[in-house]
């Protein structure tokens, strides 16, 4: 028998930062579902291939994040949230979404539309 290591690294993909900017917008093929342990909670982190949209965008360079510009087709993390977890678990790898930060909510959630385009 062969042993192979298995990469259990997060990506290092930009990350879209709906949350930075009011009412902006992404909408992106859905590529990817993973999860990882966060001291004792899950945390989930989707993986998407950029389509259009006004978020802003980082990457970690240099020790520290800065804004990047991504375009159409390339791979971006998006980061779990109550909301989105509970809109992205309803949906299969494959699925066009566009998402909407549209603010805070009750007890600070933070608030997304989220729709499936077909």
């Amino acid at each position: 028998m062969t042993k192979t290591p298995i990469n259990t690294s997060l990506p290092r993909n930009p990350s879209v930062r709906l949350a930075d900017k009011l009412n902006s917008t992404f909408i992106g093929k859905l590529t990817a579902k993973r999860s990882y342990k966060d001291g004792e909670q899950d945390k989930f982190v989707y993986e998407f291939e950029k389509i259009s949209g006004d978020a802003p965008t980082t990457q970690l360079k240099d020790g520290a994040y800065r804004e990047v510009q991504v375009d159409a087709g390339e791979t971006v993390n998006l980061f779990g949230t109550t909301i989105l977890n509970r809109a992205i678990d309803q949906v299969k790898i494959g699925a066009v979404l566009e998402i909407k930060y549209t603010g805070t909510g009750k007890k600070r959630l933070q608030m997304y539309d989220v729709a499936v385009i077909e």
